[in-house]
């Protein structure tokens, strides 16, 4: 270990805790989605998210088009709030 007096933890929250966490000074470092305007912290963008619609081998969506006109009734899991 290069430097053995450094300890790091890793925390997965969303953006609303980890804002908080560090207006609070709990954390030195967070990683967020999106933007989470504070006079408090520096915001820097590097890097680029990107989101993947993922679908069951079987459904009947397969063949067509992923747009929101064949997505818009559909039951969906999406991330958490926040």
């Amino acid at each position: 270990n290069k430097y053995p007096d450094v300890d790091i933890e890793v925390i997965i929250e969303n953006t609303a805790l980890i804002s908080t966490e560090l207006k609070k000074l709990k954390l030195d470092i967070g990683l967020i989605e999106g933007s989470a305007s504070s006079a408090l912290f520096k915001q820097e963008y590097f890097l680029e998210d990107e989101m993947v619609l993922a679908i069951p081998y079987n459904s009947d969506l397969k063949d067509k088009e992923l747009n929101l006109a064949n997505l818009q009734n559909r039951r969906w899991i999406a991330r958490e709030e926040g």
